[in-house]
C-alpha cells in the first residue's frame, strides 16, 4: 500500500507514542493491551502529530464486533482512535485481540491500521466534539495526562 510522506510520519510519532502510552499504563498498574487507554493515546499521537503539522481527526465512537448468528456487527465497546488520510490509526486496539471477526483482522499489531471503512469501527463524534467526549472520560484534566506520559516515559 502506498501511503504519503506524512501518513508514514503519522504511523512512526504512533509507534513512539504507543510505547510511551505502555509505559504510562505499567506505572499506573494498568492492563497490558492498554484497554481505559484509547483517549488518551488518541489525543496523545494527535498533539504529537501537530508538532509535525499534521493534522488527524479524533474520533470517539464505539468498537463492533461480529455476531455470526446475527450476520451483523454489534456493539462491543466505547472506543476512541485517531483517522487521516482514508486510515485509522489505533494505539489500544489490541484490547480488541480475540474479538470475533467477519475477516481476518489482527487487533493484537501494538499500532493498528486499517481503511477508515472498517465495520468494526462505528464513529459518532469527530473532532472538537469527540475532544469534548474523550475528556469527560477521565478524572484528571487529558492534557495533563498527556503531560504525564512524556514526564514518565522519560
Amino acid at each position: 500500500m502506498k501511503r504519503s510522506p506524512a501518513l508514514s510520519k503519522l504511523i512512526t510519532l504512533a509507534r513512539t507514542a504507543r510505547k510511551k502510552i505502555e509505559a504510562l499504563s505499567q506505572v499506573e498498574s494498568g492492563p497490558a493491551h492498554l484497554q481505559g487507554y484509547c483517549g488518551i493515546a488518541a489525543r496523545y499521537i494527535e498533539l504529537l502529530a501537530s508538532k509535525e503539522s499534521i493534522s488527524p481527526d479524533l474520533v470517539v465512537g464505539h468498537f463492533r464486533s461480529y455476531n455470526r448468528i446475527l450476520n451483523e456487527y454489534c456493539w462491543r465497546a466505547g472506543h476512541c482512535w485517531i483517522e487521516y488520510d482514508g486510515y485509522i490509526i489505533d494505539l489500544t486496539a489490541t484490547q480488541f485481540r480475540n474479538v470475533i471477526t467477519k475477516i481476518d483482522r489482527d487487533f493484537s499489531k501494538k499500532v493498528y491500521i486499517s481503511r477508515n471503512n472498517n465495520p468494526h469501527y462505528y464513529k459518532e463524534a469527530i473532532g472538537n466534539d469527540a475532544l469534548d467526549i474523550v475528556r469527560s472520560w477521565y478524572c484528571e484534566p487529558l492534557e495533563e495526562i498527556c503531560a504525564k506520559v512524556d514526564d514518565v516515559a522519560s
